[in-house]
C-alpha cells in the first residue's frame, strides 16, 4: 500500500475517535427514563428506504449542493468504491449487502428484506438547517428532518402499506459527518449518521409522541436510520485533489444492529475505540477495510442477540484441554468460563480464511454483478488491494472475518454488573478501566483506543492487531502463551480478586478449522471445588456443614423456609420443607442417632432430621411460642433455644422444659458449660441451675465465650455502647468502645499469644482487639477498594503457614485471607464470587484441607484455601455447628509465665506524627501500670497510669498533639496483684 494512502488511513482511524461519539452513539435507544429498547435480535428486519435531497445551496460547510449528483468536483467514473449514479438501484445494492451479512453471521436466524421508494423526496430546507451543532447531543433538528420526510412520503404515497415494514431508512444527498480528514472540504454542517428510535423521538416531541402517522391506514413510523449517499470525499493536499474512498456498507450494517438492540461497544464518552476490529459495534470495525464490510460480530454480540449459546466450562480439579472451532465450522463453539457470579470469559476462535481460498467479493457495478478473488499470499490485508480493483458496490463476501487483522483465539472479559448498570445509558465500554465487554489483548498492552503521538508528531489511536489474538507463535514481546494471574494481561476479576483461572498452551492457527488450549483452575493452595446455581427467588438465610457416617461432606443451605442438602460435588440431594430462617444445630452422635442435624423452627415446632440413614426421618414437636434463637448445644449434650416471650426451652426428643426469664424476646444463647442469654439490656447466666442477671448499658447485640490463660471462662458482650468483658463470676472486668457500629463479632487466637482476640467488620475495616481493648498489631485491615466488609470474620490456624488467618468477605463478594501476624493479604487472595455474600461463610475441612464455602444470591460455591489442614477457631455463624459461640483460649504460650516480658513493651505507631501513640505491654497477672515520659535532656514530660488485665497485651495511649518533635524515653513500670514489680524503657520518636 502506498505510504500516502496508509497515512490517510491512519488519520481516518484517529478521526473516528474524535467524531464517533456523535455519529455512532445510539442515542435513539435511550428513552426519557434512560432505558434501552428490547432486544429483537432474531426478529425479521423489514426495511423501507426513501431517497431525500435538500434545497440547493453553495455552503462551503457541506459536501455537495444538496442533490445526489453533486458531491464530486470532477468525474471519477465507475472504477471507484460506491460509484455514481446514486439511485435506487445503488442503495438496493447496499441493502443487499446487509441482507447477506446478517443471513450469514446469524446462520439464518435473521432475515432482512427491503424496498426503496422510487421517487426522491425534496425537503424544505438546506442541509445545514437539519444539522445539529458539532459535538452536540441535541438531535432535535434531525428529529424534525425525520418527521418532515415521512410526512412528505405519506402525502406522495397515501395508499402505500407502511405496515409491512418495521425499520425505516432515509438515504440523503451528501456525505455523513462521520469522518474528518485533513484537506477534506468542509463537513461541519453535514448530517451525522444516526439511528433514531421512538424513545429518542419522544425526547424531542414529548412522551405522548407515538410515531409519525403515514398512509391512509393510520400506521405510525417509530424509528429511522439517517444515512448518507456515500462516505467518499475529496481531499486537497499540497495543491492536489484526490478521492478518499470509504463505503457505507459498514455504517448501514451497524445501524441495523442498533435497531436489533446491540449497544455501542466503543467509548461513547470520547468516541475512541474499545474493541477495535474484533466485533461490529466499534468505529474501527464499522469502517474496517474502507468501510466495505465489517467483521462478524463478537462472541458477546452474537450471544446478546440470541444467535449463539455458549458452552460453559465448569470447574475441574485438573487442567483440561479443549478444542475450539471458528464460526464457519459445523462444530463452532463459544466457551464461557465463569470468573464469579457477574463476570466471565468468552473464548472464540476467529479465522480470516477458513476456506483457504483468500477473499471472494461479490460486486455490483452499472447493473452488472461479478465476483473477484484475492489471495492472502498476494494481499495480506484488504487495504493493500488497489481501489480500482474493488470498484462498485460490494453486495456479498465469502468470509466477513477477512476484515480481522489476524487469526487466532480471542478472549473476552465480560462484566455483567457493568453492562446492567450502564446499558440504559449506552456506556458499557465508556470506562476504559472497567469495560463491560473487554478484549484481553494477547500482546500484553491494552492499547486499543488509546491515543498516542508518533516520533514524527502524528496523532494516532491504538488499533487492534494480529498480536491481540492468542496463538502459540504470537511474536509480541510480552506474549508467553499463557494467560494467568501473573501474566500481562492477567486473569484477575475486575475487582482485583484472583479468579483462579489459567489459560495456557494455545495452539497455532495453522489448521483453519480448529485450535486448542488448556484451562486450569486454582494453584497449589487455592482451588475452586464447585459452584452451583441457586433458585433466583430464594432468600438465603443459613449455611451449615456436617460429615456423614461414611465420611462424606454435606452442606445444609437455608433458603426461604426450606433446607437443601448439598454434597461435596455441589449437587442438591434433598429438599427438607417447613423450616425456619434461624441457623440449625448439628450434632453428630448423641441425640437422635448418628450424624443428625437438629433444626429449630421459628414457627411453633422443633424439627429433628435423621441423616444417618439413606432416607430422611422427620420428627417434630409442637411448641407453644415462636422460637427467636438458634438452638444451642452445651457440653453436657443439652439443647436450649429462646422464644419470643422470653422463655428458655431445654429441648429433648420428647419434651420441653421451660424457664421464663423475661417478657422480652430472647435474642441469643451462647456458652460452653452454662448458658449466657441476651434479652434487651439484660445478660442472664446460669447460676447453679437458676438464672441470674446483670444490666449492661444499651441494647445487647451479641455474646461469645472464651477462656483465659488459666482456663477460666471469660465472656465478651457487645452492646450498643461497646464491648463488656466479664470474668468467670460474671463480673465486668473491662469495657471499651467500638470503632463503628458492629452488630456481631467473632473470637480467635489471632496472634498465637496468651489470649484470644475479638474480630468484627467495621465498614471498610476488619477490626481486631484483645480483651483488654487493645488494637491488634498491624490491624485494622482495610479493604483496598473501599467497598466494605459484611458478616463476622472467620478464623483458623493454617498449618501450611504456621499462623492464624482471618477470612473476611466484602459487600461485592471478595473473599480475603488476612495474615493474623502481619495484617497483610495472604498470597493468592482475594478471590471473588462477584456478588454480595448473603450469609456468614463456612470454614470446614475437605479431605483434611482447610476450605471455605460461600453463598450469594445466585450461587453456592466452595474453595480449598490452603494446601493443608489446620485448627478452625471460628468457622461459621455462631462459631461452630452447635451454635455455642465459644472458643477456648490459647494455652502453653512460652512467655505466659513471665510477669512483664521486656520484648513485649513497645509503642505504635513509631514514629508518631500526630494524634496519639499507643504504648503496648504484656503482664501475666492483673497489674497497675505507671508510665513516666522524659525528653533527651532527662526533663519530665508526662505521666500516664492504667490498669492492665493479666494474660494479654494491654496499651496506654499518649496524646502528642502538644508535644514537640524529638526523641523521648518512656519508663514503663508494672506492679502486679501478687506484689511483683518490673519495668522497661522504650524510645518514642515524635516527628511533625
Amino acid at each position: 500500500m502506498p505510504g500516502s494512502k496508509k497515512l490517510f488511513f491512519s488519520f481516518l482511524i484517529f478521526s473516528l475517535g474524535s467524531l464517533s461519539a456523535q455519529t455512532h452513539v445510539d442515542y435513539a435507544r435511550l428513552t426519557s427514563a434512560g432505558k434501552v429498547e428490547a432486544v429483537s435480535g432474531t426478529a425479521p428486519v423489514k426495511i423501507l428506504a426513501v431517497m431525500v435531497e435538500f434545497q440547493k445551496d453553495t455552503d462551503n460547510n457541506t459536501v455537495g449542493d444538496g442533490s445526489f449528483g453533486s458531491i464530486y468536483a470532477k468525474n471519477y467514473g465507475d472504477k471507484i468504491i460506491d460509484p455514481l449514479p446514486h439511485d435506487s438501484s445503488y442503495f438496493a445494492s447496499h441493502l443487499e449487502f446487509v441482507k447477506n451479512y446478517y443471513s450469514k453471521v446469524s446462520k439464518g436466524k435473521v432475515t432482512v428484506s427491503y424496498d426503496i421508494l422510487p421517487q426522491i423526496v425534496t425537503v424544505s430546507k438546506t442541509m445545514r438547517n437539519y444539522s445539529p451543532p458539532v459535538n452536540s447531543t441535541d438531535f432535535s433538528s434531525m428529529a424534525d428532518f425525520v418527521k418532515e420526510v415521512w410526512t412528505s412520503v405519506s402525502v406522495q404515497n397515501p395508499n402505500f402499506n407502511f405496515g409491512n415494514y418495521n425499520l425505516f431508512a432515509i438515504f440523503h444527498a451528501g456525505v455523513g459527518r462521520d469522518i474528518s480528514l485533513p484537506g477534506s472540504l468542509g463537513n461541519e454542517k453535514d448530517l451525522p449518521s444516526v439511528y433514531l428510535g421512538l424513545p429518542s423521538l419522544q425526547k424531542y416531541f414529548g412522551a405522548s409522541f407515538d410515531g409519525v402517522q403515514v398512509g391512509s391506514s393510520g400506521f405510525k413510523i417509530t424509528n429511522t436510520m439517517i444515512l448518507p449517499q456515500a462516505e467518499n470525499r475529496e481531499i486537497t493536499s499540497f495543491g492536489q485533489t484526490v478521492l478518499f474512498q470509504v463505503s457505507i456498507n459498514g455504517l448501514i450494517t451497524a445501524n441495523v444492529a442498533s435497531f436489533m438492540g446491540l449497544p455501542d461497544l466503543f467509548d461513547t464518552n470520547t468516541g475512541l475505540s474499545a474493541i477495535g476490529k474484533f466485533g461490529l459495534m466499534d468505529g474501527q470495525a464499522i469502517f474496517a477495510n474502507r468501510g466495505l464490510f465489517p467483521p462478524e460480530p463478537s462472541a458477546w454480540e452474537k450471544i446478546y442477540l440470541g444467535w449463539e449459546t455458549p458452552t460453559v466450562l465448569e470447574v475441574k480439579p485438573q487442567s483440561a484441554p479443549y478444542v475450539i472451532h471458528p464460526s464457519l465450522d459445523a462444530a463452532h463453539t463459544i466457551y464461557r468460563v465463569p470468573i464469579n457470579s457477574t463476570e466471565y470469559y468468552l473464548v472464540e476462535y476467529r479465522q480470516r480464511d477458513y476456506n483457504s481460498d483468500g477473499l471472494i467479493l461479490t460486486v455490483k457495478n452499472n447493473g452488472v454483478t461479478s465476483t473477484k478473488s484475492f489471495l492472502l499470499s498476494n494481499y495480506a490485508y484488504l487495504e493493500a488491494i488497489p481501489d480500482s480493483l474493488i470498484n462498485g458496490v460490494i453486495t456479498d463476501v465469502d468470509e466477513f472475518d477477512y476484515s480481522l487483522p489476524g487469526s487466532g483465539i480471542l478472549i473476552w472479559h465480560i462484566d455483567e454488573k457493568v453492562i446492567n448498570e450502564k446499558l440504559a445509558d449506552n456506556k458499557i465500554n465508556a470506562d476504559k478501566t472497567r469495560r463491560g465487554v473487554d478484549l484481553e489483548e494477547a500482546d500484553g498492552v491494552q492499547d486499543i483506543g488509546v491515543p498516542y503521538t508518533t516520533v514524527l508528531g502524528d496523532q494516532l489511536v491504538g488499533e487492534g492487531t494480529e498480536l491481540d489474538l492468542w496463538y502459540s507463535t504470537n511474536p509480541a514481546k510480552l506474549y508467553k502463551n499463557i494467560f494467568s494471574k501473573n501474566t500481562r494481561a492477567n486473569t484477575n476479576a475486575n475487582d482485583g480478586a484472583n479468579s483462579l483461572i489459567t489459560f495456557k498452551d494455545f495452539s497455532t492457527f495453522s489448521d483453519p478449522h480448529v485450535m486448542s488450549f488448556e484451562l486450569q483452575y486454582g494453584d497449589d493452595a487455592i482451588k475452586p471445588l464447585f459452584k452451583i446455581a441457586m433458585p433466583k427467588e430464594a432468600q438465603h438465610h443459613t449455611l451449615n456443614s456436617f460429615t456423614s457416617s461414611t465420611g462424606e461432606q454435606f452442606f445444609l443451605l437455608g433458603l426461604n423456609s426450606d433446607f437443601y442438602t448439598v454434597d461435596k460435588d455441589g449437587l442438591i440431594k434433598d429438599s427438607l420443607l417447613m423450616f425456619s430462617s434461624v441457623k440449625p444445630l448439628i450434632n453428630g452422635t448423641t441425640l437422635v442417632g448418628l450424624y443428625n442435624p437438629i433444626l429449630a423452627g421459628d414457627t411453633s415446632k422443633i424439627n429433628w432430621i435423621d441423616l444417618s440413614s439413606g432416607s430422611l426421618q422427620l420428627f417434630s414437636q409442637n411448641y407453644q411460642n415462636r422460637f427467636s434463637t438458634s438452638p444451642v448445644l452445651d457440653l453436657s449434650s443439652k439443647v436450649f433455644a429462646g422464644d419470643s416471650l422470653g422463655n428458655i426451652a431445654q429441648i429433648s426428643q420428647s419434651s420441653f422444659t421451660l424457664n421464663n426469664l423475661t417478657g422480652s424476646p430472647i435474642t441469643q444463647i451462647s456458652g460452653q458449660n452454662s448458658n449466657a442469654v441476651l434479652s434487651g439490656d439484660k445478660y442472664f447466666y446460669d447460676n447453679s441451675g437458676n438464672y441470674a442477671s446483670i444490666t449492661i448499658p444499651g441494647k445487647l447485640l451479641y455474646a461469645a465465650g472464651t477462656t483465659d490463660n488459666s482456663n477460666n471462662k471469660v465472656s465478651a458482650i457487645l452492646s450498643e455502647t461497646g464491648f463488656y468483658i466479664l470474668d468467670k463470676d460474671n463480673r465486668i472486668i473491662n469495657q471499651f468502645s467500638t470503632q463503628g457500629k458492629p452488630t456481631t463479632f467473632s473470637v480467635a487466637d489471632l496472634k498465637n499469644e496468651a489470649s484470644n482476640y475479638i474480630l468484627y467488620a467495621n465498614n471498610t475495616n476488619v477490626e481486631a482487639y484483645n480483651l483488654a481493648g487493645s488494637c491488634a498489631e498491624n490491624f485494622p485491615f482495610k479493604d483496598p477498594m473501599g467497598i466494605g466488609f459484611v458478616t463476622s470474620p472467620l478464623a483458623a490456624y493454617f498449618d501450611a503457614l504456621k499462623r492464624t488467618v482471618v477470612i473476611a468477605v466484602t459487600l461485592d463478594g471478595r473473599i480475603f485471607a488476612i495474615d493474623g501476624l502481619t495484617g497483610k493479604t495472604v498470597t493468592g487472595f482475594p478471590i471473588s464470587t462477584g456478588q454480595t455474600i448473603s450469609v456468614t461463610p463456612l470454614l470446614y475441612k475437605q479431605n483434611g484441607v482447610l476450605s471455605v464455602a460461600v453463598m450469594n444470591k445466585s450461587s453456592f460455591s466452595a474453595f480449598n484455601i490452603s494446601s493443608a489442614g489446620g485448627t478452625i477457631y471460628w468457622g461459621e455463624e455462631n462459631g461452630n455447628m452447635v451454635n455455642n459461640a465459644f472458643v477456648s483460649g490459647p494455652l502453653g504460650i512460652s512467655y505466659k509465665t513471665d510477669f512483664f516480658p521486656k520484648a513485649k513493651v513497645y509503642n505504635w505507631p513509631n514514629p508518631v506524627n500526630e494524634g496519639s501513640t499507643h504504648i503496648r505491654y504484656y503482664v501475666s497477672e492483673d497489674s497497675k501500670i505507671n508510665i513516666k515520659i522524659f525528653d533527651l535532656a532527662g526533663d519530665y514530660v508526662a505521666e500516664l497510669t492504667n490498669t492492665a488485665l493479666g494474660g494479654m497485651g494491654n496499651e496506654t495511649p499518649w496524646n502528642v498533639s502538644n508535644i514537640q518533635s524529638g526523641i523521648y524515653f518512656a519508663h514503663v513500670e508494672a506492679t502486679g496483684t501478687s506484689g511483683k514489680t518490673e519495668s522497661a524503657i522504650i524510645k518514642i520518636a515524635v516527628v511533625k
